[in-house]
């Protein structure tokens, strides 16, 4: 199986195909045209336009490298004829997440190369003593452990995917960010639903699972049971504490007003705004917060050094 494409590959992919199927060109045409993917994934997904399945079909067959809030959007809007755009949508996303991605770990290069730096430097008086086996032991009782943990994390995180997503909503600014994002995924695919012409009930059903948000499913529960009851949607909101108050009015509005899915695009591109800002303070926030444990580190070690340097002196001294 091919491996996961990233970020800018796909985005790159589904605005090639917005581009094609815009135009009018046959799906089995425009998925050969999007050559940015892996050939065998390409190649899987002819086959299936061969077999004369839709996009949905061959999305959720083939589509592995998409979220499953993105393939209920996409399943959602090829419905309702608006599938070039909901491709773009997705496509600007996803560029969005690759730079932020590239931005966090670019800022993340400079504490790493300083904590290297210093540990290299701190000890050296080792050096000009000769005394190199010294010196070796300082460096690696700093890099054994810093890179035994980074690859048991690297390893974690790849035999266990569900771990990172569980674990950064607990970490201040990210949990905002998370929150916002999980809002923005649910009230645009609550509104592709509706545009489809899926049933109110049916589109609460997609659009809560589209998150691992515990929170996102029992409000689509809560949502299910007052349209049971024959009730508004917006009863169950109301009684929400999560939920911001201005989604429950905006949700509320668009019922009143019959506009439900064009309030819960605004909603969506409002939230989605939200979650970018915070999204870009965490990325300035924590690699400098990674700075200065680092730069409290080396002035640490460079004390306590020169501590153990100077005491020997004077313990040779008469």
């Amino acid at each position: 199986m091919a491996s996961t494409p990233s970020d800018k590959v796909v985005s790159q992919w589904l605005s090639q195909l917005s581009q094609s199927l815009a135009s009018g060109i046959k799906p089995s045409q425009a998925i050969m045209v999007a050559e940015t993917l892996h050939p065998q994934i390409v190649n899987e997904f002819a086959q299936c336009f061969a077999r004369g399945m839709n996009w949905k079909g061959a999305l959720e067959e083939c589509g592995f490298f998409l979220s499953q809030s993105e393939l209920a959007i996409l399943g959602a809007a090829e419905s309702s004829g608006t599938l070039p755009n909901a491709m773009e949508e997705i496509s600007q996303a996803r560029e969005e997440a690759s730079k932020i991605k590239f931005r966090i770990k670019f800022a993340l290069v400079y504490p790493v190369f300083v904590l290297h730096f210093a540990v290299l430097v701190i000890p050296i008086q080792f050096l000009f003593d000769g005394q190199f086996s010294k010196y070796l032991v300082s460096l690696l009782m700093i890099y054994l452990p810093l890179w035994t943990l980074a690859l048991v994390a690297y390893i974690i995180t790849k035999l266990f995917p569900a771990i990172a997503p569980r674990m950064l909503p607990l970490l201040p600014v990210i949990s905002g960010y998370t929150k916002m994002r999980d809002l923005s995924l649910l009230c645009r695919t609550l509104a592709a639903c509706i545009q489809a012409g899926m049933s109110l009930k049916e589109s609460w059903a997609i659009s809560s699972e589209v998150s691992i948000n515990p929170k996102i499913a029992r409000l689509g529960e809560a949502a299910m049971e007052e349209i049971g009851r024959g009730q508004p949607v917006s009863v169950a909101l109301m009684k929400d504490k999560w939920l911001p108050e201005s989604l429950k009015q905006m949700y509320r509005t668009g019922e009143e007003s019959g506009n439900l899915d064009s309030t819960l695009n605004f909603a969506a591109k409002s939230f989605g705004d939200q979650a970018k800002r915070k999204l870009f303070v965490a990325a300035m926030l924590y690699p400098n917060i990674v700075l200065g444990a680092v730069l409290l580190f080396a002035a640490y070690k460079v004390v306590m050094f020169y501590k153990g340097y100077f005491d020997s002196i004077l313990d040779m001294m008469p």
